[in-house]
């Protein structure tokens, strides 16, 4: 690779280097103190490899990487690894069985656009943040401030370092209608291309609703963050998961709740609405 590699172009090589300033007013690797730092061997300074950082990077013959988000219809359980065995409940696209649990799941793809090598040839960076609220079962509305168990600027790792781009994010719910808590469950996620920051990356929620008898999932426009944005103000302080809980530290977006929430995001789908759990056994 490099900047003399005629298939890779947006790289001056005759008047940058890695000890030169770049257009953002860091060098191209985005650490003003990289010295000697040999391509291409190394870790980078946010721990990825150094020629993989460059938004400007476009496969000849194509144009830059960009990330688009999909809310697919159908259920993808079956395609995933974590939830294969998870039985779908009759043509749901949001309801299935998983142990001795349901799981009320959305469904969505990640499309890596201009990609020609392929999207299974990129790994993904996935990171979510999950809170919680009651909810008023008869006017299917939030009664109360979201909170979440986690420290409030920790992200958790989910599927980070993989190459399968879609996803089924949702919450295991007690089969038995009096287990069941009246609730909204809303997670935020975030997600890029592993080791390829400058591309950006997507901010979106999913809400799923549960009560006693009916269930709801709820998916929303994503939001686009520029890769100078995506490095310097999500994550400023690099995308190294850390403890054993594998967690992201995430700048910028709010810590007391959502960033987004269900009044303040555009709805995509929510699957023809609130439906009825089946009877139970």
């Amino acid at each position: 690779m490099g900047g003399s590699n005629p298939g890779i172009v947006g790289r001056d090589p005759n008047s940058r280097s890695p000890k030169t300033p770049g257009s953002t007013g860091l060098n191209d690797f985005a650490d003003p103190n990289i010295g000697d730092r040999r391509l291409g061997n190394t870790q980078g300074p946010l721990g990825m490899n150094d020629l993989a950082m460059p938004t400007s990077e476009v496969v000849a013959g194509a144009g830059v990487l960009d990330l688009e988000y999909e809310v697919v219809a159908k259920s993808l359980t079956s395609e995933t690894t974590a939830f294969k065995k998870v039985e779908s409940i009759g043509n749901s696209a949001t309801l299935g069985r998983h142990g001795t649990s349901y799981f009320i799941h959305g469904n969505n793809r990640i499309h890596i656009k201009n990609a020609s090598r392929g999207t299974d040839l990129f790994k993904i960076f996935r990171v979510f943040r999950v809170w919680s609220a009651p909810l008023d079962p008869s006017t299917h509305n939030r009664t109360g401030p979201y909170s979440t168990g986690a420290e409030k600027n920790w992200f958790i790792n989910d599927g980070t370092g993989g190459t399968l781009w879609i996803d089924v994010p949702g919450q295991q719910i007690p089969m038995l209608a009096n287990a069941r808590k009246k609730e909204r469950h809303l997670t935020e996620f975030l997600v890029g291309i592993e080791g390829r920051p400058s591309v950006g990356g997507l901010y979106f929620i999913v809400i799923v609703d549960a009560t006693p008898s009916e269930y709801q999932v709820s998916m929303y426009e994503a939001r686009r963050y520029s890769g100078e944005m995506w490095q310097n103000e999500i994550f400023p302080k690099g995308f190294k998961f850390w403890g054993d809980s594998d967690n992201a530290s995430v700048e910028r977006l709010s810590k007391t709740e959502p960033d987004t929430n269900e009044t303040s995001a555009n709805i995509v789908s929510n699957y023809g609405g609130w439906q009825k759990f089946p009877q139970s056994r």
